[in-house]
């Protein structure tokens, strides 16, 4: 017998600070908070066709049995009208779900490369070393020869600092 199956890949983190997380997410999306807003309407509307299908396509059915067991047939007209309302709910709910996806990728992509740019800036800033444990930086602050270790070495912002064995990130 089999116990359960432990989950693949890496186990899931609980946020230390889910407040101040949201509140960092929706201040980065801010800017696109038009589109954040449109692309949330767009899905409601979206699945709001989309569950209404299933519920004009069951009056179809009761035209069918309807006319089936009655002496004068089924009713093409009223059938005909009702099938082509579900099919323009299905293909509203479609175009509107396409609109949903572009229009979040267009926010994604702006607010990504809004975070991108302000890393940028923040990574080019000079880094360096406060504790032995940490690599050394080499600096230059006007000569490219002088090396140091000292965080005022590198205060000015003109300096330009390098990390020699460790990534930004580390």
């Amino acid at each position: 017998m089999m116990g359960p199956r432990p989950a693949l890949g890496m186990p899931g983190e609980k946020s230390k600070d889910f407040g101040g997380s949201s509140r960092r997410l929706a201040s980065q999306l801010r800017p696109e908070l038009l589109g954040a807003v449109t692309v949330l309407a767009l899905a409601v509307i979206s699945v709001g066709c989309a569950v209404l299908g299933p519920k004009i396509l069951g009056r179809a059915t009761d035209t069918i049995i309807a006319g089936a067991f009655s002496p004068a047939g089924i009713n093409y007209g009223e059938l005909n009208r009702i099938l082509l309302l579900a099919a323009g709910l299905y293909v509203t709910s479609s175009v509107l779900q396409y609109l949903q996806a572009y229009l979040l990728a267009g926010v994604v992509q702006r607010t990504m490369s809004r975070l991108g740019a302000r890393s940028r800036t923040r990574s080019t800033a000079c880094r360096c070393a406060t504790s032995t444990a940490r690599p050394a930086v080499t600096c230059s602050a006007g000569s490219p020869t002088t090396s140091t270790t000292s965080p005022r070495a590198c205060s000015s912002r003109s300096a330009r600092c390098s990390r020699r064995s460790s990534p930004s990130w580390a």
